[in-house]
């Protein structure tokens, strides 16, 4: 049986995945590696309080040992090295979109 796993071969394969649901202030970001997943939850503080987006919740999964993603490896713990380590690709991922070549480079930087 083939896991769940993105695959494949090509200029895609190894690359890291951004998932992010909603625009601005975003319901979660997450990113997906061959052998981890990092999630970060996120709601939007009230008007009072700023108005800003604020991590209100981690999630890391090891795919490899926990497939069905079951054991928050984060859960009641410091953030390992590994998971400070997602969080940065995390936001870099965020902040970057397009193609090298295809989309003006002045528009946002490239992710790669």
């Amino acid at each position: 049986m083939r896991r769940g796993r993105f695959g494949g071969d090509g200029p895609l394969k190894g690359r890291k995945l951004l998932f992010q649901l909603g625009l601005g202030c975003s319901r979660f970001k997450a990113i997906r590696t061959a052998h981890r997943q990092y999630t970060e939850w996120i709601e939007k503080r009230e008007r009072r309080e700023g108005g800003k987006c604020r991590v209100v919740s981690r999630e890391l999964y090891d795919l490899d040992r926990d497939p069905a993603m079951l054991r928050n490896k984060l859960a009641g713990r410091k953030r390992p090295p590994k998971a400070r380590q997602l969080a940065r690709a995390l936001r870099r991922l965020a902040r970057c979109r397009g193609i090298r070549g295809r989309e003006p480079a002045d528009v946002r930087p490239f992710c790669g």
